[in-house]
């Protein structure tokens, strides 16, 4: 808790700026650079997507796939932020998220703020997941990211200031996908399509 109400005290004073990183870094709060091991898994389990109209960007999308070989990177980088009790919830949080469904770190840019917003009832995407039989799945969560930015950029880096983060989650049965199959997600609208292709672990 120390280090929450430090943390956010900090990020008070000195705004969502560069120099905030910086100083979070001086004090031990973050540290200067992510493993190795954890930015290979993060580089492996992510994939982007520009689409462009006549040389004007109309969105930009970045996902992360919550597989196991990235899930257990992302939980050791956790861990060296956290006391062993605060990693015990989380780490058990995050498992059994995994046993039941298919989990995505996504952002988001579109120069209308309007487009970005994926989570509203209204928004222009359509997401789904399909595997290989062409069967699709719609996110059974759409939940906007609320850690501040210096802190959700460190764990994923490809993450610009001026997109939106989101989690998806998606219901996984162990029917839908299985083991090494292949499956998409894929987001749709009328200013832009595309599929990410992973294979799920």
């Amino acid at each position: 808790m120390k280090k929450i109400f430090l943390l956010f005290s900090i990020i008070i004073i000195y705004g969502c700026s560069n120099h905030l990183k910086i100083r979070l870094e001086e004090l031990g709060v973050l540290p200067k650079k992510q493993s190795s091991e954890y930015l290979t898994h993060f580089a492996n389990a992510t994939k982007s997507y520009k689409y462009y109209d006549q040389f004007e960007t109309k969105s930009i999308i970045k996902v992360t796939y919550f597989s196991e070989p990235f899930l257990n990177a992302y939980l050791r980088e956790r861990k060296k932020f956290m006391t062993d009790q605060e990693y015990e919830i989380l780490s058990n949080k995050e498992r059994q998220i995994k046993t039941s469904t298919i989990k995505f770190f996504v952002s988001i840019y579109t120069p209308d703020p309007d487009y970005s917003n994926i989570k509203d009832k209204k928004n222009i995407w359509n997401i789904y997941l399909e595997n290989e039989k062409g069967e699709k799945r719609y996110p059974i969560s759409i939940n906007r990211v609320t850690e501040p930015y210096q802190i959700i950029s460190y764990f994923f880096p490809t993450l610009d200031y001026w997109a939106s983060p989101y989690y998806l989650t998606f219901e996984n049965d162990g029917l839908f996908v299985k083991n090494k199959e292949n499956f998409k997600l894929i987001f749709k609208s009328v200013i832009g399509y595309t599929e990410f292709n992973f294979s799920y672990e």
